[in-house]
């Protein structure tokens, strides 16, 4: 191989201004080293020289290599223009673009053009304006940029830069990102790919589905899909509101904690839920509330506004499916709510009434004097022999049932006995005396999510455990029954307060099953400040979000006090209380033998005491006020003077007065406030746009939302479907659920008889004998048809049903979609429309400032003028002297 003179001589030119380059900057490692070009040449234009190399070239210079198709080395400017497929390697980190122009002295590559991408690991940033740092591995863009990763996670903003060293990505300005289905916009946005985590700056929004996040900070760990904010963290969904000083989210597990001051706002029912921390765990579909938890409830009406506060050491609230709970759980619910149901007076009454008219007729049966006719027939009627004779309208008419429907234990036997008169005021109980609105104990089932470190169900030995609940493995076979109920715990210091009413005790239980709220443990309920009601145990039953029924069970007690030294008691085994619609007690029975001490008042002093010993005792109330009161068997009432009671006989065995356990107001239960709704506000954020991402990736974010549409459409089908079946019939339903979906040709499949070739059809038979012809055909109680036409217009019914479906799915979310942006519209108009009430009240104090200046310099200049007036008056009578008249002398 022959080398022109020429040609080394022009390589030792070339190669010259690189080494005085790094003579001149005394540093070893700005030398830039041709590695391999085609050729390369000197060329002076405009009196400038330059280095023109033909590629494919190869350059090499702090650790990088620079690749392009033709070079241009500016020798005076130090500057070399790269040109053509130009590419930059360093580390892990590629750049590429069309063009660039590479200051040597300042190691900063200029790219310019249609498209500059910046490829590092899984990520790619694409933009059209970027300086790179080859000695510091720092990249600066601006004019716009979006980056997108191997997943298909988008993050852009206007501005940023991209740290190699570090392989930190900084986003400024209009940040937008989209991970999966999130979609977050921010002022500044740091994403480190090595360890796949994002750092958020302030002005966070974050949105999935029809839910938005707010928040200042915060970070998302990508590998594992969790997402971290804190300050002023706003969660709002579109039945719930939520606040929290910081939150954790697993998007994978849809598991959420909320901790510092959490809350949350359910809209439908005027619900709050306050805590130090909130744990929702997405797979157990429960909720656990600690540190100070309450739930606060307000109900509203035209006569008054109530507050409910409840709260305890643990709040939890599950969730379980029809299918999940324990066999053995469900018929002691239903024996709860029997015994519940039962009215134990009515039932007494009735028997009584039975037993006086049986006792009645035996009488007239054996009376010697009662006509024999009438006698042999109701001796016929006993035989069952017909009369001849029609029977009179005295022997057809039925025996009068009282028509009370009061309650009382079933093994009373005699019939009631009036009680002594007894003062009114005596058993006076005000209205909602036990009336506790369950919807205080709700929790919002599907406003969050968090970590699996929730803490675990109650462990008292009187609550249920949530696993417990938990039907064994082998009866979840066969059509599964997916009906959701609810199931509430809560443990320690349990308290309750409403301006009318407390409550305390230890543990808590309510369950959807029976819709009971169960207290255990030293339960007591207060009342009006004065009246006190306790028993081993109380359940209340709920229904219309309302009170309607409480059972004071075993050794139960009511205490009203009349003064610091007299109180009002009953004991008795049981205790009933009934509730009106508006939730004031109407009726109270105690049952099992009852004892009753009243002091009685005459003039305003307690002068007598009553005591009455009896195995019920019935009592009415009108307004919350006692009307009537009625004892049962055996009833004995002794009534003397107060002076003469002996001080062991003021005191019924088991009375007890504790006021100091008594919740005194909100602060008893939880120091935590709820906020004011902020829906409106947040509502009005603009959501992220991906501007930049539509110029790099055009049509990628277009493709998102429709697979997005798609897929909400399909559930939504399903869903409709879902519904539809359970409502055409339940059964089947079930068990399409569990079996899934069949087509057209399993259902031909499912109905067709096997057709022997010398026998007649005969129709497979199941385990207990039942064809399975003749099980559709009672199933959907139609005659039987030929099972290939059945399965054709099953199958074209099927098909045109779920067009039906898909349409209607499309035109439901059309108005969702014109629902919404009816509201962005109205709140962009509420917003305009409290600017322009601003900006016009601003207008007019304006006016007014400016009306009231030009008053002051009126009075001041009327003043002014008024001064200059009376000097110009006194001047005047200055210059103006009376003449005085001559007096002549007198002699």
């Amino acid at each position: 191989m022959r080398f022109c003179p020429r040609t080394i001589l022009a390589a030792a030119l070339l190669a010259l201004p690189f080494a005085l380059s790094a003579q001149r900057k005394d540093r070893s490692d700005s030398l830039v080293t041709l590695i391999s070009a085609q050729s390369a040449q000197l060329i002076e234009e405009g009196g400038e020289h330059f280095r023109k190399v033909i590629g494919p070239a190869k350059f090499f210079h702090n650790n990088t290599y620079l690749l392009c198709d033709t070079a241009y080395w500016n020798v005076d400017t130090q500057i070399i223009k790269a040109l053509g497929h130009v590419k930059i390697l360093q580390d892990r980190t590629t750049l590429t673009s069309e063009s660039l122009e590479y200051v040597i002295d300042e190691d900063l590559a200029k790219f310019r053009g249609q498209l500059v991408q910046l490829q590092d690991k899984d990520n790619t940033l694409r933009t059209r304006y970027l300086d790179y740092n080859t000695k510091d591995s720092i990249a600066v863009f601006q004019s716009g940029g979006s980056m997108r990763d191997h997943d298909g996670q988008i993050i852009e903003s206007r501005f940023g830069s991209y740290d190699g060293k570090e392989k930190t990505f900084t986003f400024m300005d209009h940040v937008n990102m989209f991970a999966d289905s999130t979609f977050v916009k921010t002022s500044r946005l740091v994403y480190n790919s090595d360890e796949s985590r994002a750092y958020f700056g302030y002005g966070i929004d974050a949105w999935q589905d029809e839910n938005m996040l707010s928040a200042d900070d915060g970070w998302f760990q990508r590998d594992i899909d969790l997402f971290f904010f804190r300050k002023k963290v706003h969660v709002l969904t579109q039945d719930q509101e939520a606040w929290t000083d910081s939150l954790f989210y697993n998007r994978a597990t849809g598991d959420v904690r909320m901790l510092g001051n959490a809350e949350i706002m359910d809209t439908t029912r005027n619900v709050y839920g306050l805590a130090g921390q909130l744990v929702y765990v997405d797979s157990l579909s429960e909720v656990t509330m600690t540190r100070k938890p309450a739930i606060m409830s307000i109900s509203e009406s035209e006569q008054r506004k109530d507050t409910v506060y409840f709260g305890g050491d643990t709040l939890v609230y599950r969730t379980f499916m029809m299918f999940q709970i324990d066999t053995l759980y469900v018929p002691d619910a239903k024996k709860r709510l029997e015994d519940m149901e039962a009215d134990p007076v009515s039932e007494f009454r009735r028997k009584a009434a039975e037993a006086a008219a049986k006792a009645a007729e035996e009488a007239a049966m054996n009376d010697p004097n009662r006509p024999p006719d009438i006698a042999m027939r109701k001796s016929d009627a006993r035989t069952g022999k017909l009369p001849l004779d029609t029977p009179s309208e005295e022997d057809a008419a039925p025996v009068p049932v009282p028509a009370d429907t009061s309650s009382v234990p079933v093994d009373s036997v005699a019939a009631p006995v009036d009680s002594l008169a007894v003062p009114s005021d005596s058993l006076s109980v005000p209205a909602d005396s036990l009336a506790v609105p369950m919807d205080s104990l709700t929790v919002p089932l599907d406003s969050l999510s968090a970590p699996l470190d929730s803490l675990s169900a109650p462990s008292d030995s009187l609550l249920a455990p949530s696993d417990s609940l938990l039907a064994p493995s082998d009866t979840l076979e066969g059509p599964k029954d997916s009906t959701k109920v609810g199931f509430l715990w809560a443990t320690g210091n349990v308290k309750l307060f409403r301006e009318d009413i407390q409550m305390v005790c230890d543990s808590l239980v309510y369950c959807d099953l029976d819709s009971l709220a169960r207290l255990y443990i030293d339960p007591i309920v207060y009342n009006e400040g004065n009246r006190q009601y306790s028993a081993d145990s109380i359940f209340v039953r709920v229904r219309n979000e309302a009170v309607d029924k409480a059972s004071l069970m075993s050794n139960s007690f009511i205490t009203t006090m009349e003064d610091t030294l007299h109180f009002d008691q009953i004991r008795g085994a049981e205790m009933l209380a009934y509730f009106d619609s508006t939730g004031t007690l109407s009726r109270f029975d105690a049952l099992g033998g009852a004892t009753a001490l009243f002091f009685l008042r005459e003039e305003d002093v307690i002068a007598t005491v009553n005591k009455v010993d009896a195995k019920m005792i019935y009592a009415l109330f009108r307004d919350g006020d006692l009307d009537n009161i009625t004892y049962f068997e055996d009833a004995k009432n002794d009534a003397y003077p107060v002076v003469q009671l002996p001080k062991e006989d003021s005191e019924l065995k088991g009375f007890r007065w504790d006021p100091d356990r008594r919740p005194k107001g909100r602060e008893d239960i939880t120091p935590l406030e709820p906020r004011p709704s902020q829906r409106n506000s947040y509502l009005a954020h603009p959501r992220a746009d991906y501007p930049e991402t539509a110029i790099y990736f055009p049509g990628y974010m277009n493709k998102i939302y429709k697979e997005m549409a798609k897929r909400d459409s399909l559930e939504a089908v399903r869903s409709r479907e879902r519904a539809l079946r359970r409502e055409a019939d339940p059964e089947i339903a079930m068990m399409a659920d569990s079996l899934a979906t069949a087509d057209s040709l399993s259902l031909e499949m499912a109905v067709r008889e096997p057709v022997d070739s010398v026998s007649a059809p005969v129709a497979p038979v199941d385990s207990l004998g039942t064809t399975i012809r003749d099980t559709v055909s009672r199933s959907s109680n139609v005659p039987a048809v030929d099972p290939k036409v059945a399965a054709k217009e099953a199958a074209k019914a099927e098909r045109e049903r779920i067009k039906a479906e898909k349409q209607a799915a499309r035109e439901a979310r059309w108005a969702e979609l014109d629902r919404k942006d009816a509201e962005k519209a109205a709140a962009k108009e509420a917003k305009k429309l409290a600017k322009k009430r601003k900006e016009t009240l601003e207008a007019l104090k304006k006016q007014q400032k400016r009306s009231e200046k030009e008053q002051r310099t009126l009075r001041k200049y009327m003043a002014r003028y008024q001064k200059q007036k009376e000097r110009r008056a006194a001047r005047a009578a200055r210059k103006v002297k009376p003449q005085q008249t001559a007096i002549p002398d007198s002699e």
